[in-house]
Order: C-alpha cells, then sequence, then structure tokens
C-alpha cells in the first residue's frame, strides 16, 4: 500500500467561517472543503488531519467539523477508513 500523506487544509479555507450567516458552520466549512478538492487543493489521496485536530485548530466542535466531513462522504468526495483517517478519493 503506497505512503498516504497527512494534509493540513490550508488556514485560508477554514479560518474566518462567518458565524454571522444563516448558513451553518458545518455547511460552512463542507463548502470550502469541497473547493479545496475540486480546485485540486486538496488531491486525491490525501489524508486529512483529524477531526478532532482539525476542530481545535479553527475553533468549531468535533460534532461541526464531523458533520461537515458527513456531507463530503455523502458526495463521494471523502472516505473515512478505521485507522487510516478521513482521505480524499475524488
Amino acid at each position: 500500500m503506497p505512503a498516504v500523506l497527512v494534509r493540513t487544509l490550508p488556514d485560508e479555507l477554514v479560518h474566518d467561517l462567518d458565524r454571522d450567516l444563516s448558513t451553518p458552520l458545518y455547511a460552512q466549512l463542507a463548502q470550502r472543503i469541497e473547493s479545496a478538492i475540486t480546485t485540486g487543493t486538496l488531491e486525491r489521496g490525501y489524508r486529512l488531519e483529524s477531526e478532532i485536530v482539525l476542530g481545535r485548530r479553527i475553533g468549531l466542535s468535533y460534532s461541526t467539523v464531523h458533520s461537515a466531513v458527513d456531507v463530503l462522504v455523502k458526495k463521494g468526495l471523502l472516505m473515512r477508513s478505521r485507522g487510516i483517517g478521513t482521505l480524499v478519493i475524488a
């Protein structure tokens, strides 16, 4: 199995989410991660940092980050694998 690189999401993608918008924070985060995937910032095969680590880094709860990742898993952009983490598959 080839090595999987852990990729920290770029700060500009995850900071400054607008808490005053009617759009929930998880949806804003999901949209930004999806954009990073579709533009090639996050390439197929990259492993994202853990949801707990990402949440702590950007000041969101684990459940908010988990909900954002769920959206992208359902869209077929990410895949969760126990013991490996969350991988970009699109």
